[in-house]
């Protein structure tokens, strides 16, 4: 175990996630900051700034290529090999959050949770994104909290305020996630 201090002024950390290699570790701060981490070295590798409000989740793609932010604001994609933002994502007006995002085990889906689930078919730096899915919060609460992909992206589930879990597209089910 090691605890590695942080010499900036920051005032918590409010999301952390693994890359696929287990050798970098992204956190968000609460000060809207996004920090990549060098496991071995247990150093601050790269920094990046551009959110509105704390970031609620972080989501590296399977091939280490991407990362998904999430804050109140919006979902920043950032290309990690050339340490930038590509695309910036606006889903939601200003009084609703972006609660959740995740990358499918293939890198081929983003979803992302908020007001609804959107889930988008993954591009690249230069293609287009596209929201090929759009799902409900069927909590009547209008806040999903947590979206995550089974096997295969064959199926979606999806926490929120009311407690409690809705799956959809349940496994044997022949709905895609396309259609």
């Amino acid at each position: 175990m090691a605890q590695v201090a942080d010499a900036s002024k920051t005032d918590g950390y409010s999301s952390a996630a693994f890359h696929p290699d287990g050798l970098i570790l992204g956190t968000g701060t609460s000060e809207a900051v996004v920090k990549i981490w060098d496991v071995k070295s247990q150093a601050n590798v790269a920094k990046f700034e551009g959110h509105a409000g704390p970031v609620t989740a972080i989501s590296f793609s399977e091939n280490g290529y991407f990362l998904a932010t999430a804050a109140h604001d919006s979902v920043k994609l950032w290309d990690l090999r050339k340490l930038k933002n590509f695309r910036t994502l606006n889903l939601y007006d200003s009084d609703t959050p972006t609660n959740s995002v995740e990358f499918d085990h293939s890198g081929s889906y983003l979803g992302i949770a908020g007001s609804d689930i959107r889930v988008y078919q993954v591009g690249s730096v230069k293609a287009d994104w596209n929201c090929i899915k759009t799902l409900p919060d069927l909590s009547g609460t209008g806040r999903a909290t947590c979206v995550k992909f089974g096997p295969d992206a064959n199926y979606i589930a999806v926490g929120s305020m009311d407690r409690n879990l809705r799956i959809f597209g349940l496994p044997g089910d022949e709905a895609p996630l396309e259609s």
